[in-house]
């Protein structure tokens, strides 16, 4: 039997082991799909947020006891108070924004002391000016509503609830009738606090499909990879251009197909992405350096799929026919090749 022949037979011999190995792998990796959503809510406590009374005052007290009542429970994120002394409210969005915290509630300063002067004095009052909570969406954005955005609205809801009933509905009872004839007595009582947020990602963030971006976006990337791949390998091995080419031949084309097609098929995601963004502002820098950085995933995504197909290039088949012959005779086999025909 040639060495050919033989690597043949080897060769098919391992398939089924193959197969049982792809099998095993798809077996894990979708084990671990949907493991990491199994139960979710009870990692979400890993996650921080950040919490800082600028007020000092019922309304920073409030949102402290509505952040504890909250805090670490199923599906709600470790809340950690910051002293209001050693930071400042572009301090707490720079922390957002580095990626040290996941979200940030501060009560605003002087918040109290606005409300008290309009029961008072019946100055105009706005309840925008109590709650101030800070969001990062473009993080892992499917992941990150559910389990911060969502979050974050219920303990600013719970604050708003906690002072109305501890510290408003006290000052209503004592309020005659002619106090509550002001309009902005009226409207402080009714609609004492609000949580304005502030989207650090909202000016290039808000595209309508946004959801798509850290998804199905990373899948679009690969998968026009794997099937161009496939075709490629199967028009060369068809033709013979693995056996009858030499190396410095696959290395300039391999080059040169590996840098325009993931340029082609990186314009057409962000095409994709930009034209289909909805209201989103867009510059032209931002599409570019979108390109680009999508461009350069998709060259590496090309590079690993041409890796896991190099190993069955050529066009190379052997037929070893064994039939019932005395065990001192080998199996007889004919092996060809776009280069000829070899015997055993």
């Amino acid at each position: 039997m040639s060495k050919r022949c033989l690597l043949k037979a080897t060769s098919d011999a391992a398939e089924p082991r193959v197969g049982i190995a792809l099998l095993i792998v798809f077996w894990i990796n979708t084990a671990h799909l949907y493991g990491i959503f199994y139960r979710q809510g009870n990692h979400t406590k890993q996650g921080q947020v950040a919490l800082v009374d600028f007020d000092g005052g019922a309304f920073g007290q409030s949102l402290i006891q509505a952040a504890a009542s909250l805090n670490q429970t199923y599906g709600y994120p470790t809340y950690t108070v910051i002293d209001s002394t050693s930071t400042s409210p572009d301090a707490v969005q720079h922390s957002v924004r580095q990626g040290k915290y996941w979200a940030a509630i501060y009560a605003l300063e002087g918040a109290t002391q606005r409300f008290n002067s309009t029961i008072q004095s019946g100055d105009l009052y706005d309840a925008g000016r109590t709650f101030v909570y800070i969001t990062l969406e473009a993080r892992y954005y499917t992941f990150y509503v559910s389990n911060f955005y969502q979050t974050t609205l219920a303990v600013t809801g719970a604050a708003g609830a906690i002072l109305q009933e501890s510290f408003v509905s006290p000052i209503l009872s004592m309020l005659s009738v002619s106090d509550l004839a002001s309009q902005s007595v009226r409207d402080a009582i009714m609609d004492s606090s609000s949580a304005v947020q502030v989207d650090i990602a909202s000016d290039y963030f808000q595209f309508d499909n946004k959801a798509f971006l850290n998804t199905v976006g990373t899948v679009f990337c690969m998968l026009p990879q794997f099937f161009f791949l496939m075709a490629l390998n199967g028009i060369a091995g068809g033709l013979g251009l693995y056996a009858t080419k030499n190396g410095w031949h696959h290395v300039r084309w391999r080059f040169l197909i590996g840098a325009i097609w993931p340029l082609i098929m990186s314009l057409s995601l962000a095409g994709w992405v930009f034209a289909f963004r909805g209201t989103g502002r867009v510059e032209a820098s931002t599409f570019f350096a979108f390109w680009a950085v999508t461009w350069i995933f998709e060259m590496i995504n090309f590079d690993g799929e041409l890796q896991s197909f190099d190993h069955n290039g050529g066009n190379d088949s052997c037929q070893c026919l064994i039939s019932q012959q005395p065990l001192s005779q080998s199996p007889s086999c004919q092996c060809s090749s776009s280069r000829g025909l070899s015997s055993p």
